[in-house]
């Protein structure tokens, strides 16, 4: 299951690089700016979700 959810991690990892790199186009509008900006955060929360599941798996093992 950790390998699961390190493979998430992953994904979101480079989600959020592709956003970051985005985000660097003096280009981009107002609302595509807080759109990425918006999707970024999102991201950065579901991989602090992901750790703390982590980390709830590795506790149990522990206790078992």
């Amino acid at each position: 299951m950790n390998k699961k959810i390190l493979s998430q991690i992953k994904q979101i990892d480079e989600q959020i690089s592709v956003l970051s790199e985005r985000a660097y186009n003096p280009q981009l509008s107002d609302s595509e700016q807080k759109e990425i900006a918006k999707r970024k955060k999102k991201l950065q929360k579901t991989k602090k979700k992901l750790f703390k599941r982590i980390d709830k798996v590795e506790n149990i093992r522990d206790t078992l």
